[in-house]
Parts: structure tokens; sequence; C-alpha cells
């Protein structure tokens, strides 16, 4: 097969292609592609997760700028909240967990104070005083060092929405690297590890983060 998008051609015995790839997909002569959006929306019953209590951080926003990854037996999720506390765009990643992936709980962790109390799901990253655009959480259980098991890409204010980093030892704690900014910024949505390699996909460049 040989590959014309626009950069230099290129020859492939086998190519992995995106449902969504509009250029990239031969053999589009006579077909139609069409991408069909999620409407879970539409019939509230299906939402698997919604906004928190009155003063909880997720009680005006739930955000799936995060990431579901087993553990052990559980499925965790690191998502984004934001509360009614909160007078401007600020959103915090907040924790839950599941059996099933369809009913999920949020636990009160006590690790971040908000709206004058502790017990909330929110994890302390940054302490929940910066804002945190996007995330993606990585669990490498094989990793030596145990408090660099789990390790999550974000991004935040703190940073000017550069790429960040940070590991912790259950999931909950965070510790920031001292070298972050590790990256241009980049709008992360989801992650994968292979090769010893850890990847993001997103969506990022000059159009969304312009030099400062």
């Amino acid at each position: 097969m040989l590959i014309k998008n626009g950069g230099p051609n290129i020859r492939r015995d086998r190519v992995v292609l995106f449902p969504f790839d509009d250029y990239s997909i031969p053999f589009q002569h006579g077909l139609r592609l069409q991408l069909v959006g999620h409407k879970a929306g539409i019939d509230r019953r299906k939402i698997v997760l919604g906004p928190g209590g009155p003063e909880a951080p997720d009680s005006k926003l739930v955000v799936y700028y995060g990431t579901v990854r087993r553990v052990g037996d559980e499925l965790w999720m690191w998502y984004l909240g934001q509360g009614d506390q909160d007078k401007e765009w600020h959103e915090r990643v907040c924790f839950a967990k599941s059996k099933d992936g369809y009913h999920w709980q949020k636990p009160n962790l006590g690790l971040v104070e908000y709206a004058g109390s502790t017990k909330n799901n929110l994890v302390d990253l940054m302490g929940g005083k910066h804002h945190v655009q996007s995330c993606v959480v990585f669990y490498d259980l094989n990793d030596s060092e145990p408090k660099r098991r789990f390790k999550m890409a974000f991004q935040s204010r703190k940073y000017n929405s550069k790429l960040a980093v940070a590991f912790s030892e259950d999931g909950l704690r965070w510790e920031e690297s001292p070298n972050n900014p590790v990256g241009p910024g980049f709008e992360m949505a989801g992650g994968t590890k292979f090769n010893q390699c850890y990847y993001l996909t997103g969506q990022g460049g000059k159009s969304y983060f312009p030099p400062s």
C-alpha cells in the first residue's frame, strides 16, 4: 500500500487506520463515512457517574478528561470535577471506583479540603490549588520503585498548560516531578505503554497553545 496524505509517500504492508479518519482510509469511492456521537445525555438513566451533591468538588461539572485503570479486582477512575464553590473555571482531579464499570462509588479520601471539609473524593495533586485541564494515569505494577507505580501526565495552569508529570504509590497522593514542565502544551485524552515507552494521545500544536 502506498500512503499519500500530504507528507512523504510511504509504502507499508500493514497499517492501522482510525475509523474517524476521512483522509487516509483508502477505497472511499462510493462510501459515506459518518461518526455517530454518544447520546447518553438524552437518557439520564444511562449516566454512570453524575455530579455530586451541594458543596461537593464535582457538584457543578463532571468531566472525563481522565483515565480508568484496573487495579486488583476494581476499576479505578480519575476524572475532573468542578464544584459550586468555584467562581471561575477550576477543575480538580477526583477519584471513583467500581467493580463492574456501571456502579461507581466516590470514596471520602480525606486528603484535600473543599468547602471547609476534607470529606470528599479529591486526590492530592498540588493540594487542589491549581486548575487541571486534563490528565492521564498509568498503573505500572512492575515498576521496581513503589512510589512510582502510578504515573500521571497532566496539564495545569500552574505550568501554563504545558505537559507535567507526577508520581504516586497509591494513586491518591501525588508528588510532582521537580523537572516540570517536561514538554509543550498537549491536551491529552488517553495513553498506553508499549515496548517500555509511555504514549499519550490527544490534540495540541500551535493552534491550541501558541508560543507565549
